[in-house]
C-alpha cells in the first residue's frame, strides 16, 4: 500500500520525464493536496517548477 498514491504517481512521472527531482515534485504535490497555493524553496531548480517560489 502506498500513502498518497496520486501524488507519488505525479512525482514518478516527472522523474521519468526528466522534469524534476522526485522529492521536489512530491513535496509540491503534497502541498497542493493540503491546500497550499505555493511552496517556498531554497533550491534553484525546484523554484522553476509550477507552484514553487524561491525563498
Amino acid at each position: 500500500m502506498v500513502e498518497n498514491e496520486t501524488e507519488v504517481f505525479i512525482a514518478m512521472t516527472a522523474l521519468r520525464d526528466g522534469i524534476a527531482a522526485f522529492a521536489d515534485v512530491l513535496i509540491g504535490a503534497l502541498g497542493r493536496k493540503a491546500g497550499c497555493s505555493i511552496t517556498l524553496t531554497f533550491d534553484q531548480k525546484a523554484s522553476r517548477l509550477a507552484g514553487f517560489a524561491l525563498a
